[in-house]
This record gives C-alpha cells, structure tokens and sequence, in this order.
C-alpha cells in the first residue's frame, strides 16, 4: 500500500461515523486534521495548538470513557499513519499506544469528571495536567528543564478557546 492510499484510508473512518453521531466524525476529523496532514507538516507543534487536548475536552464531556477509549487507541493509529509520511518525533513504535496516549486518556476522564464547569476551567485544568505529567517524565527520564513555551502554548490554548468558544459550545 502507497502513502497515498494509507493517508485517504485514514480519513475514511469519517464516513461511517457521520451515520452513528455527527459530533464523534467531527471529533475524528479534528484529531485526524492534528495528527495527519497538520502533523506531517508539524504545524502544531511549531505554534502549539492543541487540537488533541481540545478533542480529548469534547471527548470527555460528551463520551466520557468510551471517549477515553476511543482517544487511547485511535490517536496512536493517526500518529502511525503520519509517521509514515514524516520522520518520528520519538522511538515509539508506530500503531502502539503509549505514555502520551495515556494522558489524554486521563485528561479525557478529567473533562468527563468536570463536565458541570466552565468550558474554559476545564481546557485550564486538562493543560496543567498534560504539561504538568510530561514536565515530570521529561525532567526524570531525560533531565530536560522546564520550556517556557509551554506558558506560551497554555495562553495560546485559551485565546484559542476564546475565539471559538462558541464553536466548540455547538459540538457539546
């Protein structure tokens, strides 16, 4: 199979979701718009929007663990079909959920646990528990100091919330 075929035949999920609840295939493609051709393309990375984190808050909020399930295993199978097409960010093996899954996983049963606050609490909450767990491994396995990019990404976040809060209301 071609990159061509493997990059339409992960978009296809779309399809049949649409049938079962329009809300899920958006979510889907909002997940594969961030790990497929935005991140083959490292667009989010370089200006640190986190459409994951944001699928993981409607996730929780309108699924609450079958959205953490869905989040463990299908994010690791986007990241799989972007590293075909562009060099790995990490040594994890494609296709296999990992630590990174794990934490939105938990960050998705945050959002379900919150879903009675305010939309912009939760995002604060989900992104200080991201940050805050990969902070943590980062500094034990690999001794790297804090990045000051992460206050800049959290603020970024909220803006980002701020201009399409209405938007994501909609979805919920």
């Amino acid at each position: 199979m071609n990159k061509i075929q493997i990059f339409i035949i992960s978009v296809l999920p779309t399809l049949p979701l649409l049938l079962i609840d329009y809300k899920f295939a958006l979510i889907y493609l909002l997940l594969w718009l961030d790990k497929v051709p935005m991140g083959i393309l490292s667009i989010p990375r370089m200006i640190g929007i986190e459409f994951t984190t944001i699928s993981t808050l409607l996730l929780g909020i309108l699924y609450g663990p079958l959205g953490a399930a869905f989040i463990f295993f299908i994010v690791p199978i986007l990241d799989g079909v972007k590293q075909q097409f562009a060099i790995a960010d990490s040594e994890w093996p494609p296709f296999v959920p990992g630590f990174a899954n794990i934490v939105d996983a938990v960050v998705t049963m945050v959002a379900f646990m919150m879903a009675s606050q305010d939309i912009f609490v939760i995002l604060a909450v989900m992104l200080i528990i991201k940050y805050a767990v990969h902070f943590v491994k980062d500094r034990i396995y690999a001794q790297k100091p804090f990045d000051i990019m992460l206050i800049l990404n959290f603020i970024f976040n909220i803006v980002i919330m701020l201009l399409f809060k209405d938007v994501i209301l909609s979805i919920i």
